[in-house]
């Protein structure tokens, strides 16, 4: 029979890992699953981690207590959006609603050491003292489970800074060499090389498209007009929406991102 211990009122604790693996349904299991990227929108990492940090839950007949993902966020100290559901988590863990945490990996959690000893330490303070990563059990009292986590938070941290320091290399890189960083923004275009391939300039986008609306009226368009067509009527007072609007009834896909931002921001200067 599991021995179960009661501890501040708050819900039963589990000495052992074996307890823990042994204690199906009254063992309440929290999931997080998060991503850095996802240009898509698709949510597709998360996902595939919900399945698997589920699929441990339910290999070991535990109950699920709680899920919680931020997509398209980083977790390193260098982040610029703040993860929306990690808090949630952090609050559930506080109120003593869970025994088990479970992660595909030490990194989805967090690649700041700061922040993996802030929720380690918060989850030995409430009693929830083990975490389910990548398939293995650890006890955050046991001093070699510890030094194993720890381990794998450095290298976290670790892989999260010289992804950021090769990037920034990158950009100086093709700075230096007067190559452009990033996607084109719409209304331009970019020339290489026909045989090397080699970044030559980059121009206006005077492209001769065509679009049809639902009509069937034909219109001949370029992106470098649209543009301009934009932050003109945006300078008369029309709305973005209108404008947005107008274009799609003449077939014109419009444009996205960068082009609104700097419309909207020349609106109000």
């Amino acid at each position: 029979m599991v021995r179960q211990t009661a501890r501040r009122g708050k819900r039963n604790r589990f000495s052992t890992k074996a307890e823990v693996l042994a204690g199906g349904d009254a063992v309440a299991a929290l999931t997080y699953e998060r991503a850095s990227q996802d240009a898509k929108g698709q949510g597709k990492s998360v996902g595939d981690q919900r399945k698997l940090n589920l699929a441990e839950v339910a290999r070991y007949g535990w109950r699920a207590a709680g899920s919680y993902k931020d997509n398209d966020r980083s977790a390193s100290r260098h982040a610029h959006k703040e993860r929306e559901e990690f808090p949630l988590l952090m609050d559930v863990i506080r109120a003593g609603k869970g025994d088990v945490l479970v992660l595909w990996e030490i990194s989805r959690g967090q690649r700041d050491l700061a922040v993996y000893v802030q929720i380690r330490d918060l989850c030995v303070q409430v009693g929830m003292y083990f975490w389910m990563v990548g398939g293995v059990l650890y006890d955050l009292r046991d001093k070699n489970d510890r030094m194993m986590l720890g381990f794998q938070a450095v290298q976290a941290e670790w892989m999260a800074d010289s992804i950021r320091d090769n990037t920034l290399r990158g950009i100086e890189g093709a700075a230096e060499a007067g190559r452009p960083h990033g996607k084109i923004t719409y209304g331009y275009r970019r020339i290489y090389h026909p045989r090397t391939r080699a970044f030559e300039r980059q121009e206006p986008d005077t492209e001769v498209r065509k679009a049809t609306a639902e009509d069937g009226t034909v219109t001949e368009y370029t992106r470098v007009k649209v543009v301009r067509e934009i932050f003109d009527k945006v300078s008369g007072g029309t709305p973005l929406i209108v404008i947005e609007r107008q274009l799609n009834d003449r077939g014109i896909p419009s444009p996205r991102g960068s082009v609104w931002r700097r419309a909207s921001s020349a609106r109000w200067q």
